[in-house]
């Protein structure tokens, strides 16, 4: 848990009284700003209200995935990662369901990952299918499971780290979503210290690039590159890397690149702080 007051509420000015959340600056209430809202509540000691899952409801489609807003039709991987685990973080399992979507999943993810479908998948789908599988205690099966190991080791670069497609440069956050991947499914990228030198080029000063040029320096990156440090048993300068994400703070309270914050950049800033923390308090004892 991170005690920040000035965080708390920023996140409590996004929420309604149903326990949904609105980022700044939209209309409505949507699964993504939801999902950070309520990840960023928990982060900071709160529990998320019950009457999410109304909301989580409102957005489940028939095929077995979930629409990003509730009046909306197209279904979604992103949202239906986020719809699951807000059902996780409230504490609701849906089995029955559970069952459909795990189907829909399989069959929205293989035939794109094995070359099969006029249009591929690419990493970002790819960990919002693992994530979801995760989270719904179904792994694919051995023949599935090598068509996705395949497709992510497809995306890693000959100098190290992970890129969107096959061909694509590495970037910090699908050198995480591939570590990740590749963890959820058992397992840890080949040539190690090659994608563990690659990350570390990354960090300067207590920041996190996305890419060893150290050109795009970001909340999102600070997340990522953390967690990807934890993954790959890198050691920067975590007490750096508070200072670095407590420079972003906002006079509302919450965490952004742009004079007001956001519920998405608010998530990771806290990600990267509650993780710097422990790594750092873990390394004093």
């Amino acid at each position: 848990m991170i005690a920040d007051p000035e965080a708390a509420r920023f996140v409590a000015g996004c929420s309604s009284h149903t326990g949904v959340f609105t980022e700044p600056g939209e209309a409505e209430p949507t699964l993504e700003a939801t999902r950070f809202g309520v990840e960023a509540l928990v982060a900071l000691g709160g529990a998320p209200r019950e009457s999410v899952l109304d909301f989580v409801e409102a957005c489940w489609r028939p095929d077995g995935g979930f629409a990003m807003l509730a009046g909306e039709a197209e279904i979604s991987l992103a949202a239906t990662y986020y719809a699951l685990r807000l059902r996780e973080l409230v504490g609701h399992a849906d089995p029955a369901r559970g069952r459909v979507t795990a189907r829909w999943l399989i069959d929205r993810m293989l035939p794109g990952a094995t070359g099969d479908a006029d249009e591929g998948v690419d990493i970002d789908e790819l960990y919002y299918a693992l994530r979801s599988w995760q989270i719904l205690g179904f792994l694919p099966t051995d023949s599935h499971r090598l068509a996705l190991v395949n497709f992510m080791l497809g995306c890693a670069g000959e100098r190290g780290g992970f890129g969107l497609v096959q061909g694509a440069a590495s970037d910090i956050e699908r050198t995480y979503c591939c570590v990740h991947g590749l963890r959820i499914l058992g397992l840890d990228p080949p040539r190690l210290e090659v994608h563990r030198a690659w990350a570390s080029a990354c960090i300067a000063e207590g920041r996190f690039y996305a890419t060893p040029e150290r050109l795009v320096y970001s909340l999102p990156t600070m997340y990522w590159g953390s967690r990807t440090a934890e993954l790959l048993g890198i050691d920067p300068d975590w007490p750096a890397v508070e200072r670095e994400v407590l420079a972003f703070r906002r006079a509302d309270g919450g965490f952004g690149a742009q004079p007001s914050s956001s519920l998405w950049e608010t998530y990771c800033a806290l990600g990267a702080l509650r993780l710097a923390t422990a790594m750092r308090e873990g390394a004093d004892t």
